[in-house]
C-alpha cells in the first residue's frame, strides 16, 4: 500500500486489534504447546478449527449447523477424548490444553470478525499481531543472545516455511474453493507429525494415532460431504 500503509493499518479498527490479539495469543499457545506435547498431538488438536468456528457461529451469531457438522463434531470429540485420556498418563494434559486453545482463539476470532461486519482487508491484522508477540516476548527473551545458526533458522521459518505458505495459499484461493482448501489444509496436520516422526524419532502413542485418526476423519468427511452438497446445489440452479 506504499504511503497508505498508516492508513490500512488504521481502518480495522477495534475488530482487527481483537484479531490482531487473537493471532498473537495462538503464536504462544501453539509453541508452549508443542514444548510440552507430541507434534501429531497439538497439530490435530489445532486443527479443529472449523468446528469450533461451526459452534461459536451457532451459539453467538445463531447460524444453522447442518447435520453433517453435528455428526463431524461429535466423532471429533472422541478423538479428543482418546488424545487427552492418553496424556493423564503421559503428563500432556497441559500441552493439550494449550493446542485447544489455538481452535477457540480462531473460531473466536472468525465470529467477532463477522459480528462486527468486518468490510475492509484485515492483512494489517497480522502485522498487528506480530506487534502484539514481540511486545509480549521481547522482556522474556531480553538480553538478545541470537548466534548466526539461530537467524538462519529464523529466516527460514519466517519467510519460507510461514511467509511462503501464506503466499501460496493466497494464490491458490483464486482458483479452489474453500472446502478444497480446508481439504488441503489436512495435509499439514498429517505430514507434520511424519516429518518429526522421520527426523527426530518422535512416534506418537497408539491411542494419539486412533485419536488423530478419528479426527482427521471426521473433518475429512464434514469436507467432502459439504463440497458434495453444494455441487449438487448449483447443479439443480443449473
Amino acid at each position: 500500500h506504499r504511503s497508505k500503509v498508516f492508513g490500512k493499518i488504521a481502518e480495522v479498527g477495534i475488530p482487527g486489534v481483537l484479531a490482531g490479539a487473537l493471532l498473537a495469543s495462538t503464536f504462544f499457545l501453539f509453541i508452549l504447546s508443542v514444548t510440552r506435547n507430541t507434534v501429531a498431538n497439538t497439530l490435530v488438536l489445532m486443527s479443529v478449527s472449523p468446528f469450533f468456528v461451526a459452534i461459536f457461529g451457532r451459539v453467538f451469531l445463531h447460524e444453522r449447523l447442518p447435520l453433517r457438522t453435528w455428526a463431524a463434531i461429535a466423532a471429533a470429540l472422541l478423538g479428543i477424548g482418546l488424545m487427552f485420556s492418553e496424556g493423564l498418563d503421559t503428563g500432556r494434559t497441559i500441552g493439550n490444553l494449550l493446542a485447544l486453545g489455538v481452535p477457540v482463539a480462531f473460531g473466536l476470532n472468525v465470529v467477532i470478525l463477522r459480528r462486527t461486519h468486518a468490510s475492509v482487508s484485515m492483512a494489517p491484522a497480522i502485522l498487528l499481531a506480530g506487534i502484539f508477540s514481540l511486545l509480549v516476548s521481547l522482556p522474556l527473551a531480553w538480553p538478545l543472545t541470537p548466534t548466526v545458526l539461530d537467524f538462519v533458522v529464523l529466516g527460514i521459518m519466517g519467510w519460507v516455511q510461514l511467509g511462503l505458505g501464506c503466499i501460496l495459499l493466497t494464490l491458490a484461493a483464486r482458483y479452489l474453493s474453500a472446502g478444497e482448501i480446508g481439504l488441503l489444509a489436512l495435509l499439514e496436520t498429517t505430514l507434520g507429525p511424519i516429518w518429526v516422526w522421520l527426523g527426530l524419532g518422535e512416534r506418537p502413542s497408539d491411542a494419539a494415532i486412533a485419536g488423530g485418526a478419528i479426527v482427521i476423519g471426521a473433518l475429512l468427511m464434514n469436507g467432502l460431504w459439504g463440497m458434495r452438497q453444494r455441487a449438487n446445489s448449483l447443479d439443480s440452479r443449473s
